[in-house]
């Protein structure tokens, strides 16, 4: 197993990032839920970070100021992001990356031009030749 147990904050903020996906809750209650736990002694930034990566970018982008470069790096889903991202535009050096609130715009686009679209409609090229990160 790589990642401890997780605890009940953590499920409780999934909750809230879930809820936000599905327009249930505004994105400021599970900001400001994250600002109030980020004081805790156990408290992971990274993991927490990855939680609102995968369930709604759009809280991402709202506690991606209170996430130190350190934690961003650790990152399992931002390394992910970066990673592909790389391989996919050869034209961009690996090492500069995108910041992780233009990753979260890109993904939060893409999710809700799939969902418009369907998955059958294909994105179009930049004049570089690579696709839209």
């Amino acid at each position: 197993m790589s990642h401890p147990i997780r605890s009940e904050q953590e499920e409780y903020f999934e909750q809230l990032c879930v809820a936000v996906d599905a327009g249930e809750t505004h994105e400021q209650e599970a900001i400001e839920y994250f600002e109030a736990q980020s004081h805790e002694s156990d408290f992971d930034a990274a993991q927490w970070l990855d939680i609102a990566l995968y369930h709604a970018p759009e809280v991402a982008r709202g506690i991606i100021d209170f996430v130190d470069e350190e934690d961003r790096a650790r990152s399992d889903i931002a390394q992910t992001i970066a990673n592909a991202s790389a391989r996919r535009c050869a034209s961009r050096s690996p090492t500069a990356w995108p910041s992780i609130s233009t990753w979260c715009s890109t993904a939060a686009t893409a999710r809700s031009t799939i969902s418009k679209n369907g998955p059958t409609k294909t994105r179009k090229r930049r004049s570089n030749g690579c696709a839209p990160c």
